[in-house]
């Protein structure tokens, strides 16, 4: 005995099925998409405020500025090495600065003693010639002094462009 019956309730069956697998398999790509933005967000975190922090010097100068480093993972030790090296080029501007400011006053004051001794030299007084020997002697050794530290302040800067071979 075979009976016959229209497959009209299965095919019914079988497309509710069908569409709520496919709501289901929609759902489960939004959340995936929505978890992992959420875990990619976490996970970059990091490497925005390194970027923000670089910005921030690069656009102020302020040499002072740090990242906070927690963990030991690659991220924080280039957040390390970026604190590191932010501390030697502020050291490096102090000691460029300091330089500066001793080279300026080193030639300040031979500057100062040759223009007093050339304004004496050329005044409208009779200087006894002993004197006058004296004051240009005096000229000569203030400027071979001043060559010296030009000299040497030239030398400082070439010493410091030169590039060292790495081993």
């Amino acid at each position: 005995v075979q009976v016959a019956r229209p497959l009209n309730e299965v095919d019914e069956s079988l497309r509710r099925i069908g569409l709520f697998l496919l709501a289901i398999a929609a759902g489960g790509v939004v959340i995936a998409a929505g978890l992992g933005l959420v875990v990619a967000r976490a996970a970059l975190m990091p490497v925005r405020e390194l970027t923000e922090t670089v910005e921030r010097v690069s656009e102020t100068q302020d040499l002072s500025e740090r990242i906070e480093v927690a963990g030991n993972d690659e991220l924080s030790r280039l957040a390390a090495s970026f604190n590191g090296m932010l501390g030697a080029l502020a050291e490096s501007t102090r000691a460029q600065r300091q330089l500066v400011a001793d080279a300026s006053h080193e030639l300040r004051t031979p500057l100062t003693s040759v223009r007093t001794n050339i304004e004496v030299l050329a005044s409208d007084r009779m200087l006894p010639p002993e004197d006058r020997a004296r004051l240009l002697s005096d000229v000569v050794e203030q400027l071979g002094e001043m060559t010296t530290l030009i000299s040497e302040l030239i030398e400082l800067a070439h010493a410091e462009q030169m590039t060292v071979e790495h081993e």
